[in-house]
């Protein structure tokens, strides 16, 4: 196996390695499920004309079917890229990893939604849960004696005193005198 850096481009190299293998270029994209059209592409360093997130896993794919290494490969693009546009491959180069930012972000989510859960259980345990059972009730809404307790003070009515022309109820009746007469 020739080393990777020999080769000036990734497309020539994969191409090199194509044809000494005797693959048609249709057999490649048959494997691969890529566009010939991308393939050719590949195979000229046009890589202009293709989404710039897809051509590392084209080139991975290509390499694979090839039976190379695709590290190598990618290496070669970056370096390829570095060349052209010496300002672009740097960029390329440091770009974040969208995969680490993606968990980071999952984790987010799962970490807010579980804190929300949190608070929505402690809110239902204060606040609901005492109205459905009586016996989580406080202290203070428990009757302190048997009787109940009246919900606004007793009114108290002004009251005569007995004057002297007013009759004893009692002097009317009759007194017993503790004699029965039983015939």
């Amino acid at each position: 196996m020739e080393p990777v850096e020999t080769i000036e481009s990734p497309g020539k190299y994969l191409k090199s390695k194509r044809e000494s293998r005797r693959v048609r270029l249709g057999e490649v994209a048959h494997e691969t499920r890529i566009r010939e059209s991308i393939l050719r592409a590949i195979e000229e360093d046009s890589y202009e004309d293709m989404p710039r997130l897809y051509v590392k896993g084209f080139l991975t794919a290509y390499a694979r079917c090839l039976g190379l290494d695709p590290s190598g490969v990618l290496s070669l693009y970056q370096k390829y890229v570095e060349n052209l546009h010496p300002s672009e491959g740097k960029a390329l180069k440091h770009q974040p990893d969208l995969r680490k930012m993606g968990a980071k972000v999952r984790w987010s989510i799962i970490v807010i939604s579980g804190l929300f859960f949190i608070a929505l259980l402690l809110y239902a345990s204060f606040k609901l849960l005492p109205r459905f059972l009586p016996s989580l009730r406080t202290e203070k809404s428990k009757p302190s004696s048997s009787s109940p307790i009246p919900s606004s003070p007793p009114v108290l009515k002004e009251t005569e005193p007995p004057t002297a022309h007013q009759p004893d109820s009692n002097k009317n009746q009759p007194e017993d005198t503790g004699t029965d007469k039983d015939p």
